[in-house]
């Protein structure tokens, strides 16, 4: 909160968490120290959640004298998410709970708290056979206590678990195999967690943004079937998605940019997301692919751009307004470099 000052340190054995009021003058630094891998963390305004990949058997941890350990029985083979909640009140960090739950999450928007405290977890269970994929995606529900109260599991048995973001009472999760599925998860009631509908459709979504009340953008790939009748990421896309209908959401518009190895920052880091809302205006980073049209070669592609795309989204239409970029297009380009370079260039011995 506004009153409370707080400070996360993280390094690969422990975390050291530190918190002072500096509304108080007289305050001091409180700090706690949590041994383990961190993987992600979620902090509302009233708790910290720290998360971290665990797949050892309980026969080979061991807990310290005079310390508190958590650890839950599970097979080695299944991977689990274990969960710290701290709570935060006045500038202090209050202990509350350890957990596990199955699988992993992607990143921090896997997660979230609820109005009511509950823990809400969207992770990937890992999953391989002579049969192929056997991935599956989980929603999980913990309550204050730390018992988790609701598993909704085996969604989308099969495909990968590819972008997540929790919005008021609706959950939006993307998996991917063939198709993207989008699904619409109800939230409301943590004991009862539901799939409202699922919207099916080419490519797939690695980032979820909300637009508004009824609508949500996707940024990720479009895709194509190779000559070997595998799957393979084409072009970036933009998607707007109508969500008013829960039973019948609708893409409303897509935007397409470059060839086969196009990508943004985006895909894997929300924070270079900019959204201007005010504009209706996105500004995505991003390269851009181009096929090189190699008969010998026809996956090779070469570049065609690099820079800042500006990217109007309104509803029913999402287009590209104008390109920003510091790399000259003039194919000529690298010889001039050469060329400026040849002045401070000497051949004298020294």
């Amino acid at each position: 909160d506004d009153e409370t000052l707080k400070n996360i340190d993280f390094s690969p054995t422990f975390i050291s968490l530190s918190s002072v009021n500096i509304n108080d003058p007289t305050a001091k630094m409180k700090s706690e120290l949590l041994f383990g891998d961190v993987s992600q963390i979620h902090m509302s305004q009233s708790a910290l959640y720290i998360t971290s990949s665990v797949s050892a058997p309980t026969s080979y941890s061991w807990c310290p004298v005079d310390a508190e350990c958590s650890v839950s029985s599970y097979s080695p083979t299944l991977s689990k998410t274990l969960i710290h909640k701290y709570a935060l009140f006045w500038g202090s960090l209050i202990y509350k709970y350890s957990t596990t739950v199955n699988g992993s999450p992607m990143n921090q928007y896997s997660m979230d708290e609820d109005g009511n405290g509950n823990f809400r977890l969207v992770t990937q269970n890992y999953a391989w056979s002579s049969e192929g994929n056997k991935n599956s995606t989980e929603l999980n529900i913990v309550g204050t206590s730390g018992k988790v109260v609701w598993s909704l599991k085996n969604i989308a048995p099969g495909e990968n678990f590819q972008s997540a973001r929790f919005i008021g009472k609706r959950l939006y999760l993307v998996t991917f195999q063939q198709i993207d599925p989008l699904f619409v998860i109800d939230v409301s009631i943590p004991s009862a967690p539901a799939i409202l509908w699922e919207l099916k459709m080419p490519g797939y979504s690695t980032y979820l943004h909300p637009y508004d009340d009824d609508r949500l953008i996707g940024l990720g790939y479009d895709t194509k079937t190779n000559q070997w009748g595998g799957t393979q990421n084409g072009w970036l896309k933009i998607d707007l998605y109508n969500v008013r209908d829960v039973k019948n959401p609708e893409k409303e518009s897509s935007l397409v940019l470059g060839d086969a190895g196009s990508s943004s920052d985006v895909l894997w880091n929300p924070r270079a997301f900019v959204w201007y809302k005010e504009k209706k205006l996105l500004l995505l980073p991003a390269t851009l692919m181009k096929s090189a049209n190699d008969k010998n070669e026809p996956y090779r592609s070469e570049s065609a751009f690099q820079g800042l795309i500006g990217v109007s989204i309104n509803p029913g239409a999402v287009i590209e307004k104008f390109r920003i970029t510091h790399i000259a297009p003039d194919s000529s380009l690298e010889k001039k470099w050469k060329d400026e370079c040849a002045q401070y260039t000497s051949t004298a011995n020294t």
